[in-house]
């Protein structure tokens, strides 16, 4: 591979954390597929230095694929007004942008074949920091659940209602080919729900038993009236949202929303200890006009641009045939196991790291917020207070400053004057509850601060709470806080 030194130069012009978002994403195409190449890892020491490249690498494992590829599109300075430095900074970024995408395209190409596991990449890294016009496209990684497969897909997110939807009624086979040319499977909740219903009972009783004999006779049909009745918006909604915890509810126009494969990413658990976590990341593609159809047939030509070469079998060239497997199998699971992935939360509160972690997810908030939060789950589960007062008294008020300085001291290991959190607490409580709802939004349920009864409070059970590895009502210090 020949190594171009003014692409260093550019790389070098970046900052640390877009130099470390940009290992990122090279470091997933390294992995794309499954192959490390000679080519690909000298092309990645020459470009990120040959000291500096294998903590480039490292630290790049902490962030999420959706999170490098926004970072590498964050404007320069996003506060400037001048026309002349918004311009400036436009070609800054755009100069970044293909310097990014031509180092990636060589390391993709490395050793001289684009599988279609780096194909599927390449084009979503082009669409989203080249071709971006009135974010028609957008990237989500998620924590996998237990459900998820290794299959590739693409789902059509909608309302069933709009003209898109139409649209793909009408070229409903035409589409599910051109995504299976390029081994993706199509999901259309309306035609499954269709081809589910089109089943009577009897013979959709007989096909559970294949499907999971541990399902009884007695909920069977509650579940083919559920998968036989669903909707695009009630899947997204209640299944992909709620139950697999994806941030989908910004999606206000038609759009496919393609699975571009995993990535694995290195997370702080709540004891400090480093652990990997698989990830499934996404294309989101807003389709124009409502034309389903050609927004397939672009994204199926702008893949076949890359890649070197497709496999490509269809074993259900009618659509006609239910499959349980990949996709379909996802979809047929997330709706018949309702309780398989429970929405509840470990929450740890670590006053060695001074930190809050959920499902060993670290919450990023300032210490005086999560010293708040910490005072609301400490009233809301211990003793009677039920939470805290939204007008307290004075006597209230004492005892609230008093509870927040020891709570706060507690979390920082050192005893420190802390102003009162009344003044501006629901101001507080709302950039808490935005945290929360932005990174754990399937758990809002039992996290989020709520008012109950005139008062602040919490309905995370006190057994899902922790402190320092110990069960908060086993952990004296935590309890004996209110005291002090």
């Amino acid at each position: 591979m020949k190594h171009d030194y003014y692409i260093q130069d550019h790389i070098k012009a970046l900052d640390e954390d877009r130099k470390v978002a940009l290992a990122r994403i090279a470091s997933d195409l390294i992995k794309a597929d499954r192959v490390i190449d000679d080519e690909e890892i000298n092309f990645f020491t020459d470009i990120f230095g040959e000291d500096m490249s294998r903590q480039f690498f490292l630290n790049a494992q902490s962030y999420t694929f959706a999170e490098a590829m926004k970072l590498l599109a964050q404007p320069i300075d996003p506060k400037t007004n001048t026309l002349f430095e918004k311009k400036r900074n436009a070609d800054i970024r755009n100069r970044r942008a293909k310097t990014a995408i031509e180092v990636l395209t060589k390391i993709a190409k490395g050793d001289g074949i684009c599988d279609p596991t780096e194909a599927i990449l390449l084009t979503a890294i082009h669409y989203f920091l080249i071709e971006n016009k009135d974010a028609k496209y957008d990237v989500q990684s998620y924590m996998l659940q237990d459900f998820f497969i290794a299959k590739r897909f693409v789902i059509y997110i909608g309302t069933n209602t709009s003209l898109a939807d139409l649209n793909i009624e009408n070229n409903y086979n035409t589409i599910c080919q051109l995504f299976a040319s390029i081994g993706l499977q199509f999901v259309y909740v309306p035609k499954l729900a269709k081809l589910y219903a089109s089943k009577d009972l009897k013979t959709f009783k007989n096909m559970t038993m294949y499907f999971f004999p541990t399902i009884t006779e007695g909920i069977v049909e509650k579940i083919y009236d559920n998968i036989s009745n669903m909707t695009t918006k009630l899947f997204v909604e209640d299944y992909l949202c709620e139950k697999m915890h994806m941030n989908l509810h910004d999606y206000q126009s038609p759009s496919f929303l393609v699975m571009l494969g995993n990535s694995d990413v290195v997370i702080e658990d709540a004891y400090g200890d480093l652990k990997v976590r698989r990830f499934a990341d996404f294309l989101k593609i807003t389709i124009d006009n409502n034309d389903a159809l050609s927004a397939a047939s672009q994204f199926v030509k702008d893949f076949n641009k890359r890649v070197s070469y497709t496999q490509h079998i269809s074993f259900n060239p009618s659509n006609e045939k239910l499959l349980y497997q990949g996709a379909y199998k996802l979809f047929f699971n997330l709706i018949a196991l309702p309780d398989a992935i429970p929405l509840q939360g470990t929450l740890n509160i670590s006053p060695k790291k001074h930190k809050i972690f959920i499902n060993d997810t670290c919450l990023g908030l300032p210490l005086t917020r999560l010293a708040l939060y910490a005072l609301i789950l400490h009233s809301s589960t211990i003793g009677e207070k039920g939470g805290i007062p939204i007008s307290p008294t004075a006597e209230e008020a004492v005892w609230i400053n008093n509870l927040y300085k020891n709570i706060y001291s507690y979390l920082k290991n050192d005893e420190v004057d802390i102003k009162s959190p009344i003044k501006r607490m629901s101001v507080t409580i709302s950039e808490i509850n935005g945290q929360l709802e932005n990174h754990f939004k399937g758990l809002c349920g039992i996290l989020k601060i709520v008012i109950k009864r005139k008062k602040y409070s919490v309905l995370i059970k006190p057994e899902d709470i922790m402190v320092d590895r110990t069960p908060m009502l086993n952990h004296s210090v935590w309890m004996s806080l209110s005291d002090i």
